[in-house]
């Protein structure tokens, strides 16, 4: 009888040939066999009922395999685990009851295989610091246990990821690594604030725009401004010494001898009249601030500390920093970054952090992270260049540790 053209045709399935068996897939095991089914790692396992086509998952089989004269059990789930504990556990009471109990007829002393410590062998773990009092008292439950393990897990994974908190304004995150300190929402009062009163209004506007510079005429005026706010020479140069003292000790991007000569001749030598840069005014401010700041015969926190760090940003924002920075601008924009660690602010902790990453970018542009000595540069700016790379990158790998954050500067670059 011939099909119509409208009759289904049967489709024919290829019988595909089983080259693994089901259980050397289920464990990702090399599946070998010398003739035929089982395989030899089902028959090494004892599983050659199952082999090729069940796993032992499916059927509950416990196998217990002897390799180089151990024995090693295999079974199907956490289940069946818990279950032969279980029995265990049971079965050491029996024994340990039994032999308490000829020890009493024997001796008035404990036998030495019933001590605290050996007796509580049996008993499951519990949560991090439980302690059993009873040796004879039940096991603890499984799914209990479980429980308590999960909630250490998610402690721990809370301890990770750190601290991130959201407010109308805005919000912060410290990581795990970070100080608990950072989290106290004020510690001495806006002491800020009170350094702001000396400084004349034009100036403390032009700090508010560092760093972002929006500034095309009179710069010529502010930058004389800016300079008649700077101290005597011997006031300057007795906290210059406090700062290379008490607080150049553990960040030094420039010596002593070097900051004379580049920032403080300049500035003070032929009654002012030298021009200089508003880099090296801010490098000149931000030193007097961390001197002062570090000094040990005036208060903390003291008020002509800030007024100095508000001149520091101020004089910043006379150049365009970003654009065409100079060692002395990194320089500034460390000692800003330096003052802002010292200055126990929590809002000062996030600019430094923000200040630190635009620090780091304002050295790779000038090419920082590249040995300067493979561009034929002379010998003191070769010695510059390297200085002033690596107390940058120490000081990103500190702050990096204290905020819990990502560095800015990897070595494999």
């Amino acid at each position: 009888m011939e099909s119509t053209a409208d009759e289904p045709k049967a489709v024919r399935k290829r019988q595909r040939k089983t080259l693994v068996c089901a259980e050397c897939r289920r464990l990702k095991l090399k599946c070998e066999r010398s003739d035929g089914w089982p395989c030899v790692s089902c028959i090494k396992r004892g599983l050659q009922a199952i082999c090729p086509d069940k796993t032992a998952a499916s059927v509950g089989i416990t196998a217990t395999v002897s390799r180089s004269g151990a024995n090693r059990i295999i079974v199907a789930s956490t289940r069946e685990v818990h279950k032969r504990n279980e029995q265990l556990s049971d079965r050491i009471r029996q024994l340990e009851a039994a032999l308490a109990e000829l020890q009493t007829a024997s001796s008035m002393e404990p036998h030495p295989l019933l001590s605290q410590d050996l007796l509580q062998v049996k008993s499951l773990p519990g949560a991090a610091g439980a302690r059993v009092d009873d040796a004879n008292e039940e096991d603890i439950a499984v799914n209990e246990q479980e429980l308590s393990i999960l909630k250490e897990e998610e402690d721990d994974l809370v301890d990770a990821f750190g601290t991130l908190h959201l407010t109308a304004d805005g919000g912060y995150f410290y990581g795990g690594s970070a100080a608990c300190e950072f989290l106290v929402t004020d510690t001495e009062g806006s002491w800020e604030n009170r350094g702001q009163e000396g400084v004349p209004t034009n100036l403390l506007l032009l700090a508010s725009q560092f760093p972002f510079y929006s500034l095309n005429n009179a710069i010529d005026d502010l930058k004389n401004q800016l300079r008649s706010n700077l101290p005597c020479l011997q006031d300057a140069w007795r906290v210059i010494t406090i700062y290379f003292d008490n607080a150049a000790w553990l960040y030094r991007p420039f010596s002593k001898d070097t900051f004379l000569e580049d920032v403080v001749t300049p500035i003070y030598e032929d009654q002012g009249t030298i021009p200089v840069s508003g880099s090296q005014l801010a490098l000149m401010y931000i030193v007097l601030g961390i001197g002062t700041l570090a000094d040990t015969q005036t208060p903390k926190y003291h008020v002509l500390a800030e007024h100095y760090h508000q001149l520091a940003r101020a004089s910043l924002a006379l150049q365009n920093v970003f654009a065409n920075p100079s060692l002395t601008a990194l320089q500034a924009v460390f000692g800003l970054c330096l003052y802002a660690t010292l200055s126990d602010q929590r809002d000062m902790i996030q600019e430094s952090s923000i200040l630190q990453g635009a620090l780091v970018k304002m050295a790779q542009g000038i090419g920082l992270h590249r040995d300067p000595a493979k561009f034929n540069l002379p010998q003191r700016e070769i010695h510059r260049r390297r200085r002033v790379f690596w107390e940058i990158y120490f000081f990103d790998m500190w702050l990096s540790f204290a905020v819990g954050r990502p560095a800015g500067i990897s070595l494999m670059d």
